[in-house]
């Protein structure tokens, strides 16, 4: 038994320090329990009948309340919008008291010691269950009832996703080419205009610009690969605009405090129980501290959860980090292409399908305002062959 507790009190210290201070309970040795265990309860314990019964539905109750901590953290079911059942079944399970008659069983004249020490059995694991009903099962219901009602695992599944897709295709990267692409471009206008050129099409110029490669050279619009991909980014993007961020942001705070509520309380009951153990019948703690620890394994479980949430929100939130260029528009763009449609919006959407179809849209007006004025300078000379329309 001794070991049992021990392994158990490991398992706790892992995760949860706060649970470690000494106590009398852990402090005693093997022998000194099973000494304090034979003088306190004998050899022989005895339940029948109406008691046994319902001494069954006590120990189900917290047994099941364990069984769903451990599936969920064994199934991940806080990082996965496809096990939410399993944390609903857990909700349901924390929603039901522990104890749904405090009464304690009464001696009756003539029962034997065994059968006292079976009343005084249910009656210890009364008084315990009362004491996680008091704080741990109240805390970790409300935990994990937000964690639902916010749908964290939803919006933690989702921001992954996206976070995950900008940092592996880096768009930010081709964003910079149109940028100097499209300066590029400008810069053989200018140079065009300057100079009267009158002999140079609009896909020619293209082609010379490097932006080609993202525009169609029969009416400079998007290619079909890069439309897809700004509205893409545009769809991703509103996943976390500032008002999800806000949010998200808000949700994970409340949920970080409830987890930590959860853990105090849980660290009071652990107080209560190294207090009380003794009073508790031998086979019984077993369950106990099986409680505490799949409590402290599913605690620190949400923590991660929590951490990871944290760092998604930074990093949205980091102008530097590819994320955050794309929420913000800026980074990557110093010849101002990308402020062609205007200035940014301050709400994580810039919306890069109409800024790129602008940019392209800006190319092609001012190339077609210079051959218009060489059609009007040289309406005179036809040898000109001055384009009439984009080519």
């Amino acid at each position: 038994m001794k070991n049992v507790i021990k392994n158990v009190l490991i398992a706790i210290a892992a995760f949860m320090p706060i649970l470690l201070a000494a106590k009398p309970f852990g402090a005693m040795s093997e022998g000194e329990i099973e000494a304090a265990d034979k003088e306190r309860w004998g050899n022989r314990i005895t339940l029948t009948g109406a008691d046994w019964d319902d001494f069954e539905k006590l120990q189900r109750g917290i047994q099941t309340i364990s069984d769903r901590m451990k599936e969920s953290t064994d199934k991940c079911a806080v990082n996965h919008p496809d096990r939410l059942s399993i944390l609903k079944s857990l909700l349901e399970e924390l929603s039901r008291p522990l104890v749904t008659d405090s009464v304690a069983l009464l001696p009756k004249a003539g029962d034997p010691d065994s059968t006292l020490r079976g009343k005084e059995r249910v009656n210890a694991y009364k008084v315990m269950l009362q004491a996680l009903e008091r704080k741990s099962r109240g805390k970790l219901r409300i935990l994990v009832g937000d964690l639902l009602g916010f749908q964290m695992v939803e919006r933690r599944k989702r921001w992954l996703q996206v976070q995950d897709h900008f940092t592996k295709n880096k768009y930010t990267e081709t964003f910079r080419k149109i940028d100097a692409a499209y300066e590029k471009f400008m810069h053989n206008m200018e140079l065009m205009i300057l100079r009267n050129v009158t002999d140079v099409t609009g896909s020619e110029m293209l082609m010379v610009s490097k932006l080609g490669d993202y525009a169609t050279t029969d009416k400079c619009t998007m290619q079909a690969w890069l439309y897809n991909d700004t509205r893409l980014i545009d769809r991703y993007l509103f996943v976390m605009n500032e008002d999800a961020l806000k949010l998200y942001a808000k949700y994970t705070a409340i949920t970080k405090e409830e987890s930590a509520a959860a853990l105090a309380a849980l660290a009071e009951d652990h107080d209560f129980y190294e207090a009380y153990a003794l009073k508790i019948a031998p086979p019984d703690r077993k369950a106990f501290e099986n409680f505490f620890k799949q409590c402290a394994i599913f605690l620190n479980h949400i923590d991660t959860v929590v951490k990871e949430s944290e760092k998604m929100i930074a990093t949205a939130k980091d102008s530097t980090s590819e994320v955050g260029m794309l929420r913000t528009n800026t980074g990557f763009s110093p010849y101002k292409a990308f402020l062609a449609a205007g200035p940014t919006q301050h709400n994580g959407c810039p919306g890069y399908a109409r800024r790129v179809r602008v940019l392209l849209g800006d190319c092609k007006k001012l190339y077609m305002k210079h051959i218009e004025a060489m059609r009007r300078r040289y309406r005179d000379a036809p040898e000109k062959h001055i384009p009439t329309d984009w080519k």
